[in-house]
């Protein structure tokens, strides 16, 4: 009477023959061999050596394919794993990190999105060309006829007045509103002959205006966060620019700091206002005060620092007012023109006026003001 280990000895070595195509294969002649041996023993085998089982060279290649194979899925899943969850270097710190966390507008950590944070990537390729239409509350900042930028006054804008645009702002929420035809500042000729759209705008004028832009079908094709002004890695950069710009100010205080992949590669970019202003109420400023916008991004795996907006204050006892500065504002991060990059909008206040400025960010990380308007 067999037992239940021989029954499933036999139907393995039976199995191991019906594999093995090499001359003498016998299921009978190795139980017979493993029987006797355990017999000899009183009790099954311990070791191979203890008793007759053949051992035969399909086996052995078996064997030896068996631990190729482990070895080789192991060395592809620990290469993996290196590229899925390696440390990268986050523009919101400047030590290298593990892409998981970014800071949020109370200073602590919060999840980024499931993207590559950290590394310099290459963006999807844009979407088809469009003609599109940028608006600030004074009227049209340009327009992009489907391949460059273009000035409001270099030709016809492609609207007839009466358009849906989309509202941006820095708010996650996005708007709609209808054109019409305006005076812009007051100064149109002919009357009525500029195209507007209903702005929300703050009495305060520290809280920037929004943009509008029609044509595009996404101008929100990414989150924007405003982050924690207070985090020490913005006031340490903001430092650095101004010891750039020959200022010596080690406590900057910062009045802005924005995260928004602007170019679509998985990782944020981070842009940061600067701002000393003694005085705020009239004229903004004067002699050794400054208001400085720049960008915090990853590029070859290193975070820089780009300066693209620049106001520095100033006594002038000639002129009225005596001191004078544009203060700068993020007003905007948006696709202006639907090649699935994100630009920044900027609003400038001085005495008695404002401008709005559309810059964007180029892919060797520079930043470059393309569309611009004064009232």
């Amino acid at each position: 009477m067999t037992t239940p280990i021989e029954e499933r000895l036999r139907a393995h070595l039976a199995d191991v023959a019906a594999r093995d195509r090499l001359p003498g294969s016998d299921t009978s002649t190795a139980f017979t061999a493993f029987q006797q041996s355990r017999d000899e023993a009183g009790t099954v085998p311990r070791r191979w050596s203890d008793h007759a089982w053949p051992v035969r060279p399909a086996m052995i290649a078996a064997a030896v394919l068996v631990v190729c194979l482990v070895v080789g899925l192991l060395a592809v899943n620990r290469d993996g794993d290196a590229v899925r969850t390696g440390p990268g270097t986050d523009p919101t710190n400047p030590q290298p990190t593990t892409p998981t966390t970014v800071p949020d507008a109370s200073g602590g950590p919060t999840a980024t999105p499931p993207a590559t944070a950290g590394s310099s990537t290459t963006a999807a390729p844009p979407p088809e060309s469009t003609t599109s239409v940028v608006v600030g509350p004074s009227g049209p900042l340009g327009w992009w006829d489907g391949s460059s930028w273009r000035a409001p006054d270099s030709g016809d804008l492609p609207v007839s007045g009466d358009e849906e645009y989309t509202i941006v702002g820095l708010d996650p929420e996005v708007t709609t509103g209808t054109g019409g035809w305006g005076d812009g500042c007051g100064i149109s000729e002919p009357p009525g002959s500029v195209v507007e759209v209903a702005l929300p705008q703050d009495d305060d004028w520290r809280t920037p205006t929004p943009m509008a832009v029609t044509g595009v079908e996404n101008p929100r094709p990414r989150p924007v966060r405003r982050l924690a002004t207070s985090n020490e890695v913005y006031q340490a950069a903001a430092a650095e620019v101004l010891a750039g710009l020959g200022i010596d100010d080690a406590e900057p205080e910062v009045v802005q700091a924005i995260a928004a992949d602007l170019d679509g590669d998985g990782t944020d970019e981070v842009v940061v206002v600067a701002e000393q202003a003694r005085d705020t109420a009239d004229n903004y400023g004067g002699a050794g005060d400054y208001s400085v916008a720049f960008v915090r991004q990853v590029v070859d795996g290193a975070v820089t620092t780009a300066t693209f907006q620049v106001s520095l204050g100033r006594d002038t006892p000639e002129l009225v007012p005596p001191r004078d500065m544009d203060v700068v504002r993020v007003a905007a991060i948006a696709d202006f023109n639907g090649d699935g990059r994100m630009e920044i909008g900027t609003e400038l206040h001085f005495w008695e006026g404002s401008t709005m400025a559309v810059h964007e960010l180029a892919a060797d990380g520079a930043i470059r003001k393309v569309l611009n308007s004064t009232c």
